[in-house]
């Protein structure tokens, strides 16, 4: 379908970026043409012209339709004149009903290339642009259904609920058959997983188990990995090192914004509560036990902050007037 990004999945289920597919069809255009014979060498694709064709094969699909994709493949590209590989001759022979209407589209969207005409030679399509095709092709939206729009409701709002629907309904179907399934947690996210739960419910019960750990590293920061895991056994050492990061960039977060304050109006609860997050930060980086950090007397690698220094000494000496 014209437009639409398509999802591309290797055999293992590894779902792949578009663009990758763009980098397959490059090098397929290359090592063809390295292969090329010495009469032929003169016919050797340059950087530019090979990039170009790797444009035109990655969106042919979108401009020609998903059916004669399977039948033609751009080739060449010589002086506006865009040169296709046709499977046969029956097709060769419906090119020249269609390609009028197709080298509109292409000067709509690639006018840098400035193609005016299309010229067919029987050959066979190359394995990855038939790979490329298979793997983008997805039903056609225009044919799902419509809704029933209730009476009352504004034509263009009906006409617009349609179309999303019937895009909707298109995409899910194209996924349902590489293999998604809809998630049975929440009933709305499709995914391939094995147990099938998507990702967002599995963080999301993931994160209710880890709250709590959270809460305990929060009250008591000098924690280490195997303490943490004595309270929650499922606990991974990972999880445990981004819970520490977090609390990590909230206290110091904390600190920077009570600090602001601090300087424009001195305030003892600020102060108070500003030294608090000092001490937990530096437990969090260095697993110090509470008596042995001296905010005073900090030692290089209690030093989180290479401004606490000052800020500490400039409460210092408004404490002590």
């Amino acid at each position: 379908m014209a437009g639409r990004k398509t999802v591309s999945t290797t055999k293992t289920g590894k779902t792949l970026p578009v663009g990758s597919n763009l980098l397959k069809v490059l090098g397929g255009i290359r090592e063809k043409n390295f292969r090329a014979s010495p009469e032929s060498q003169r016919f050797c694709l340059t950087a530019r012209e090979m990039l170009m064709l790797g444009r035109l094969k990655f969106c042919w699909k979108d401009i020609v339709g998903i059916q004669l994709a399977h039948k033609t493949c751009p080739e060449r590209l010589i002086r506006g004149r865009l040169y296709l590989t046709v499977s046969d001759s029956q097709w060769l022979h419906t090119l020249v009903f269609v390609k009028g209407k197709i080298i509109e589209k292409l000067k709509e969207r690639f006018p840098e290339l400035k193609i005016v005409d299309l010229v067919g030679r029987p050959g066979r399509i190359p394995v990855e642009v038939e790979k490329l095709v298979s793997e983008s092709e997805w039903p056609e939206w225009q044919s799902v259904e419509d809704l029933q729009i209730p009476e009352g409701i504004d034509k263009e709002l009906g006409d617009l609920i349609n179309r999303c629907h019937k895009h909707l309904v298109a995409r899910n179907e194209g996924l349902f058959s590489r293999g998604y399934q809809v998630c049975k947690k929440c009933q709305s996210v499709l995914t391939m997983a094995e147990n099938q739960v998507c990702a967002i419910c599995v963080s999301a019960e993931r994160s209710e188990v880890l709250g709590p750990v959270k809460e305990l590293l929060k009250d008591m920061p000098w924690l280490d990995y195997d303490e943490a895991l004595a309270f929650e056994n499922t606990l991974k050492s990972y999880e445990f090192e981004t819970l520490k990061l977090d609390l990590l960039a909230e206290s110091l977060d904390l600190v920077r914004e009570l600090s602001i304050n601090l300087k424009e109006n001195l305030n003892e609860e600020i102060l108070v509560q500003m030294k608090k997050e000092m001490v937990r930060a530096i437990m969090l980086v260095t697993g110090y036990m509470p008596d042995q950090v001296d905010l005073y007397h900090l030692s290089p690698d209690q030093i989180i902050d290479p401004e606490w220094p000052e800020l500490l000494s400039i409460n210092t000496e408004e404490e002590a007037c």
